[in-house]
């Protein structure tokens, strides 16, 4: 029997998201991965840096270790390339990072099946998502559904998808002076306070 790490959940990580989807995804994670001391917040807001207080707050009143504002770039009129940077600049200091994407978290998935430009309109990366998986459904729905598995189908290939988002970002920062995706740095962190993760008991659920 494989041997569970033993990590203290004294030493938490927070996600904050103003996405229903993102944080139904997150809390997937957190479910297949045994992540015990990962909380995720949905948290409806209406500017980033709204979104990016909302995170300090509750990081502060529940006395987490590390947390993180995790959006896209569509979901906000202030989410530009300056103003980012500028709050990571800001808030780093404080163990409080920003997770983004160009687009949606589809951007993130469909990573884990090809190479994007970082151009891609949803139609699209709905399309390659449901090219690998044709059950798929860009929904809260699915994912609570039919859908309950579409973490652990992706585990196996997040080191693809790290690779992939590594390629997609130095052409894409040429162009637009961001990254198209950072997450990279979101699951590293999520690694460095939670630990191994333990899915094996769960890997009889994915059915591909």
């Amino acid at each position: 029997m494989r041997k569970r790490i033993k990590i203290d959940i004294k030493n938490p990580i927070l996600i904050v998201t103003s996405s229903e989807l993102t944080a139904t995804f997150f809390a997937q994670m957190r479910k297949d991965c045994r992540y015990e001391n990962l909380t995720v917040v949905h948290s409806p807001s209406k500017s980033l840096k709204e979104l990016v207080s909302k995170t300090a707050r509750l990081k502060s009143s529940g006395k987490y270790k590390m947390a993180w504002a995790v959006f896209s770039f569509s979901e906000f009129a202030d989410a530009l390339p300056q103003t980012v940077v500028e709050l990571e600049n800001t808030y780093a200091p404080r163990k409080i990072g920003l997770a983004y994407t160009a687009h949606s978290i589809m951007l993130y998935w469909a990573l884990h099946f090809t190479q994007l430009t970082g151009e891609e309109d949803a139609n699209a990366l709905n399309a390659i998502i449901t090219k690998y998986v044709p059950s798929f459904k860009h929904s809260v729905e699915y994912l609570k559904g039919d859908g309950a598995s579409f973490h652990l189908m992706l585990f196996p290939k997040k080191a693809i998808a790290a690779a992939n988002a590594l390629a997609l970002n130095s052409s894409y920062r040429l162009k637009n002076g961001i990254e198209a995706i950072n997450y990279t740095k979101l699951i590293n962190s999520i690694n460095d306070y939670c630990g191994e993760a333990d899915i094996v008991k769960n890997q009889k659920t994915v059915t591909g």
